[in-house]
């Protein structure tokens, strides 16, 4: 089986800015600089927090911006941090927690190479901590943005849904999710502790969510900015990291590796959650002409590094120009999910009474027949 690339969270970027949307925002997208936003002044404001709420004891409850941890530094490769991390606190629920809202540049440098070229790299990141997570409670963070434009999605919260509105002069992004316990293992031979499936280096609880911006790669975004016109993938996972999905044309299968730690620290197995949306027209020109974007039916199956199918609780759904995808409860390691389009059979009758079956991907009846069943 062909491989792609595991890469930790992808970011991406836009390549260009219409200058309307640019002079409405805060933050400049032609500048070197990350701003940590912070909650928003008015109800017009872009490049802010909007809200932040927690359902506490069964009850949705705002939350409230009790100040701002100011932020002012460079980062290792020279980009400039500015703005603030938001600490908050909910009713009902004793402490305060800190919110990161960072919203990284088109001209963010992510890297210096050896011959000192820039990789430059952008997204929206957004991350609670604090009692936030040790509640254990969900948790709804929206964000306004103006200038960001979508590639893809990761959600790092369990039951993870997401939302993406636009509004004037850019989008407004939520997402609601519960804290998600994450296990992975440092850089150092990780490939070899998965293929043997040793204990977790370290365990974490997270919540957050990264916009990953469109961009050519190394001039603003890692992957590319092909088909983001057609919409973007998101994806829900409680691994440290996910790739791109591939699509094996001989298979008529697409393919996403997704890697963590076999078991916790203390050696409990980590058990897999994983959820996918695509929109049919992202789908038909990342892959056009593949079985794949015609699709009216998924069959999805987990695999392990040997190919052998694992026993999983999975549900897919074809409709309203998204697919929808969910596995769960599945063994962490050198991991694949598979998703297939199914052939399915319809039941066709010409005038005279007589019947024929047609199987295909997306089947059609012949012309002087109609749809009986399927």
């Amino acid at each position: 089986m062909k491989k792609f690339v595991t890469a930790l969270i992808a970011l991406f970027i836009a390549a260009s800015f219409s200058p309307l949307t640019a002079s409405a925002a805060k933050t400049d997208p032609t500048k070197e600089q990350i701003w940590n936003i912070t909650q928003c002044k008015s109800k017009t404001e872009l490049d802010c927090v909007e809200s932040a709420v927690m359902w506490v004891k069964g009850k949705r409850v705002a939350g409230r911006q009790l100040s701002v941890e100011r932020t002012s530094y460079r980062t290792q490769n020279g980009t400039r941090v500015t703005g603030g991390l938001g600490i908050w606190s909910f009713p009902g629920l004793a402490g305060t927690s800190k919110l990161e809202a960072r919203l990284e540049s088109p001209r963010n440098v992510m890297e210096i190479t050896g011959d000192g070229r820039k990789i430059r790299a952008s997204s929206l990141r957004v991350y609670f901590d604090g009692v936030a997570l040790r509640s254990n409670n969900q948790i709804e963070v929206t964000v306004r943005t103006s200038w960001m434009k979508p590639m893809d999605v990761q959600l790092h919260a369990d039951n993870a849904t997401w939302s993406r509105k636009a509004i004037k002069g850019g989008d407004r992004w939520s997402v609601r999710g519960k804290p998600s316990q994450i296990s992975g293992y440092s850089e150092v031979n990780w490939q070899k502790k998965i293929n043997s499936g040793a204990k977790a280096d370290w365990d974490d609880v997270r919540w957050g969510f990264l916009v990953h911006h469109a961009a050519p790669f190394g001039e603003g975004g890692y992957f590319g900015d092909r088909c983001a016109e057609s919409g973007f993938s998101a994806e829900a996972h409680n691994a440290p990291g996910a790739g791109q999905p591939f699509w094996d044309e001989e298979a008529e299968t697409l393919y996403f590796n997704i890697q963590a730690a076999v078991k916790d620290t203390r050696g409990r197995p980590v058990s897999g959650k994983f959820k996918l949306w695509m929109d049919t027209k992202y789908v038909q020109c990342m892959w056009p002409g593949s079985t794949l974007g015609m699709a009216k039916t998924l069959a999805v199956t987990v695999v392990n590094k040997d190919g052998e199918e694992q026993v999983v609780n999975s549900w897919s759904l074809v409709d309203t120009g998204m697919f929808r995808i969910e596995v769960n409860g599945f063994s962490y390691g050198d991991t694949t999910i598979r998703i297939k389009p199914l052939r399915i059979a319809r039941v066709c009758e010409a005038a005279d009474g007589t019947t024929q079956e047609v199987v295909g991907i997306d089947p059609q009846c012949p012309e002087g027949t109609e749809l009986v069943s399927g």
